[in-house]
């Protein structure tokens, strides 16, 4: 089986999200962050698997095949080898059970209707987490800015709102609701590069004291043989 570059890249990705990982047979790769639910990424890619597998630090793994160009693999029991002209590694799969995965392929978060929804290039998604990194702030905020636009923005809150550095993008809205406010963890956009459609809910769990949940939906929409998408909870106000 050879396995494409675009989907070494996605898998890398995945890594900076969780180094452990389970995939079980088929097209399908999910991974979340450790000993959480904050980010779920999944990946319908164009390759088949033959057999469950677990990785227990996911970087060693790309390190091997990366050792190879275009790594025809071979799964077996217990281990896969990776070969290419006259040269081949082995590498041990680990105890599914000292996983922090996603382990049940049936269950998917479910949401409420988006309440807010918008395109968001690949361009803007970059000069919006540079500028909250050159602001040294830990968050954006996404926000309901006027009829039929979305501002997400990034600013220095321990400054007074006067005097605050502050970077903005405005965006046309697809869904526009009144008042909808949700600020995401900047360590929760570790997307895979390209252009995204967003797509925001809101969980009210003021009943049980723990305030509003957003749910942001990421798909990504430059890939052509891949279906990604990321699923990130947020601080909704």
């Amino acid at each position: 089986m050879n396995i494409s570059q675009e989907t070494l890249n996605i898998i890398a990705n995945f890594a900076t999200i969780n180094q452990n990982i389970f995939i079980p047979a088929g097209n399908v790769i999910k991974t979340k962050t450790p000993s959480s639910m904050n980010v779920m990424a999944e990946a319908t890619i164009k390759e088949e698997f033959s057999t469950d597998f677990a990785v227990y630090e996911l970087s060693k793994l790309l390190n091997v095949l990366n050792l190879f160009d275009s790594p025809d693999v071979e799964f077996h029991e217990g281990h896969l080898t990776v070969k290419k002209n006259n040269s081949e590694a082995s590498f041990a799969y680990s105890n599914k059970s000292l996983i922090d995965a996603v382990m049940d392929y049936s269950k998917t978060v479910q949401a409420p209707d988006p309440v807010l929804s918008f395109s968001l290039s690949e361009e803007a998604f970059k000069r919006i987490q540079k500028s909250a990194k050159l602001f040294d702030v830990s968050s954006i905020n996404i926000s309901s800015h006027s009829e039929g636009v979305v501002r997400i923005s990034a600013s220095d809150a321990a400054m007074s709102k006067q005097n605050a550095n502050k970077f903005t993008i405005d965006l046309p809205a697809d869904i526009y609701s009144e008042d909808i406010s949700v600020n995401i963890k900047l360590d929760s956009l570790r997307m895979y590069p390209g252009d995204y459609d967003v797509a925001i809910s809101i969980i009210d769990l003021t009943e049980s004291n723990r305030g509003k949940l957003g749910i942001c939906r990421f798909n990504n929409t430059t890939l052509v043989d891949t279906d990604l998408k990321y699923i990130v909870a947020s601080e909704a106000e």
